[in-house]
């Protein structure tokens, strides 16, 4: 699987101050809800939009920018495990505003003796803002439906 990683801009701090209240109110969603049943939730909140004609189908570096704000809100306020859980499920309901039909990944990597899981977002075989690395790292075990 490839990647789209960008570097972020100086014009992406307020995407990055914005990202903050939804990640904590995904973290809480998350928390009360479970997974699978905050996906529902969010699905029926965020309808899968009709694609625009002139847009990217992947969400293209703007899907990527966002990511990356996301990640940067993230480090600074999600202080818990399974922050690339909650970042995902933002980058996934971004993109079906934007028409796109994304999926959440899941895997794991071996630490030692203990397994890690990551989560994260991906569109017709390409993860969205992953570094090669870390999906190198990661066996997947499929997506959220």
């Amino acid at each position: 699987m490839s990647s789209v990683r960008p570097r972020i801009g100086a014009g992406d701090v307020a995407r990055v101050a914005a990202a903050v209240p939804v990640l904590l109110v995904l973290d809480a969603m998350v928390r009360l809800l479970g997974v699978r049943r905050g996906q529902q939730v969010l699905e029926r909140l965020v309808p899968l939009r009709a694609l625009a004609p002139d847009r990217d189908p992947a969400g293209g570096v703007e899907a990527a920018g966002i990511a990356l704000a996301l990640d940067r809100a993230a480090a600074r306020v999600c202080r818990w495990s399974g922050r690339c859980l909650r970042r995902s499920l933002a980058l996934w309901a971004w993109l079906r505003l934007r028409g796109v039909d994304a999926q959440i990944q899941f895997g794991v990597r071996r630490q030692g003796t203990a397994l890690v899981g990551h989560a994260w977002v991906s569109h017709d075989g390409l993860a969205i803002a992953e570094t090669a690395e870390m999906l190198a790292a990661h066996v997947s075990f499929g997506e959220v439906k």
